[in-house]
């Protein structure tokens, strides 16, 4: 499982940055005021996979699909973190 790592550079925008990966899917899996972590788990819908590939392509793209998709990551993880500016005198 690949972690990706995407940093802001004020803690206001970490709650925006949340949302558009929530828009996108993930669900929070941990949160405090300078870090957060999001996970998306990868889903099969296989009505809809079903109707469009067997009738429409046949069994040979659908088997391909299922292959493709038994070798995805099980979940895609962000985390995502407030870049901390040290001073420097």
């Amino acid at each position: 499982m690949s972690v990706q790592q995407v940093s802001v550079v004020y803690a206001n925008a970490l709650s925006g940055t949340i949302t558009s990966y929530v828009a996108q899917g993930f669900v929070v899996a941990n949160q405090t005021e300078t870090s957060a972590t999001l996970q998306k788990v990868k889903r099969f819908n296989a009505a809809s996979l079903l109707l469009i590939f067997i009738p429409i392509l046949g069994w040979i793209p659908f088997i391909l699909y299922l292959i493709i998709f038994a070798m995805k990551p099980a979940a895609a993880v962000v985390e995502i973190q407030v870049e901390t500016h040290s001073s420097s005198s």
